[in-house]
């Protein structure tokens, strides 16, 4: 069906096959398909994968995913501000506090790009910031402690999800106004139910829109 919509609409035939097979639900169970032969020739933990069938049937799920692909640029370019972020970080502490970066819980660091993937790993996954990998103190580091802990994990990383939970938001909200249109509207005569039980007819609304 979709195949013929492309050509109904105008598109050659080569390209109206080149947007029926990169279709999302014909690319996944390509996917299905291939993985179903490789957890029967190689290894059963391909399996696992056909759990992901459940995304596909279920609408909530989708919304779910599309809270994240459609903001993807932006989360890419926030992203991209907390990597820049916590390089300056690194750089900092590993100027600064090479003692402290070479006497870490974790393991001992000895140049820029160890530190940044002590503080990429452990301080934007960790609570309390790249500080809890390393000894407590209130000295001259703790203004260093304090300022990763307020940019990147009380405003950068909340930014980051901030996004995802705003577009799942807008796209609640876009289905509660979908489904109050299609229950409380006529999809002929775009006659809301209030205007139409104004008019005082004998047919119900319920009526008039099923007829």
């Amino acid at each position: 069906s979709r195949y013929l919509s492309h050509i109904d609409n105008g598109s050659s035939i080569a390209h109206a096959l080149m947007q029926t097979v990169m279709d999302p639900l014909p690319v996944w169970y390509s996917l299905l398909f291939t993985l179903s032969i490789l957890s029967f020739t190689w290894d059963k933990i391909f399996c696992a994968i056909f759990l992901l069938e459940f995304v596909v049937l279920d609408g909530t799920t989708q919304y779910l995913l599309k809270a994240v692909s459609l903001p993807f640029w932006n989360l890419m370019a926030t992203f991209l501000i907390l990597a820049i972020a916590i390089h300056i970080f690194s750089g900092a502490y590993f100027e600064l506090f090479s003692y402290d970066l070479e006497h870490n819980h974790v393991e001992p660091i000895y140049d820029l790009w160890s530190s940044f993937k002590l503080a990429l790993t452990y301080g934007l996954r960790g609570e309390y910031g790249v500080d809890h990998e390393f000894y407590v103190t209130i000295g001259p580091r703790m203004w260093l402690d304090l300022a990763f802990y307020f940019i990147i994990l009380a405003i950068l990383r909340h930014i980051f999800f901030a996004i995802i939970v705003e577009t799942f938001g807008q796209l609640r909200e876009e289905k509660n106004e979908r489904e109050e249109k299609g229950h409380n509207s006529c999809f002929i005569c775009v006659v809301a139910r209030h205007d139409y039980e104004k008019l005082g007819l004998a047919a119900s609304f319920q009526k008039h829109r099923n007829d």
